[in-house]
């Protein structure tokens, strides 16, 4: 391990995402002056910094979690779905007025086509090569907070403050995960695939 004492633009780092040798960092600030996303280009060492004053179209830095794919890299934000377009690199605030439960986002997966957003109100999906955000509505789903998503094709697993939801994407059905020892029937922070 190599520690580097320079280059973050916010120190309280909340979510990391690796991107080939690209690693994009972002937090929360608690009243520190430097507030912005870190770009860290392993290959080269080089650093970039995205902050909203200096960013059109991009409203907050206080960065909850962080993914991508092959065209974008994702900012779920206490403010708004961040959008940064590689191709285009231009930035584009996604808010309750395009369709968010919530403002808040709480957690992002990309399954290589949607992209799933967590609010503390429910969750979101984007659909590919739309800006229309889809609310998800199923029993059970509707204004509880969403704390974790993870992708096991066609399934999509939703931890929330009230358990964990599977969603069948070939189906279309909706199944609440019951654990007979109640462990998590209540919140859940984290899911993670390994494997099969």
């Amino acid at each position: 391990m190599r520690f580097l004492n320079y280059g973050l633009d916010e120190k309280s780092v909340k979510s990391i995402y690796i991107d080939g040798q690209t690693l994009y960092l972002g937090g929360v600030g608690f009243g520190s002056q430097a507030n912005g996303v870190t770009k860290y280009n392993r290959q080269d060492n080089s650093w970039e910094y995205w902050e909203p004053i200096s960013n059109f179209n991009f409203y907050s830095a206080d960065v909850n979690v962080i993914t991508g794919d092959s065209a974008s890299i994702w900012l779920g934000t206490k403010s708004g779905l961040v959008r940064y377009s590689k191709k285009e690199k231009q930035f584009r605030t996604y808010t309750r007025s395009w369709g968010l439960w919530e403002n808040e986002i709480t957690a992002l997966k990309s399954d290589g086509k949607r992209l799933w957003v967590g609010t503390p109100r429910g969750l979101n999906v984007v659909e590919p090569g739309s800006d229309t955000l889809i609310k998800v509505e199923l029993p059970g789903l509707n204004r509880i907070e969403v704390r974790t998503i993870e992708i096991d094709s066609p399934l999509v697993w939703v931890g929330t403050d009230q358990g964990v939801f599977k969603l069948d994407l070939q189906d279309k059905s909706r199944e609440k995960f019951v654990d007979p020892y109640g462990v998590v029937n209540t919140r859940v922070n984290c899911i993670v695939k390994s494997g099969d």
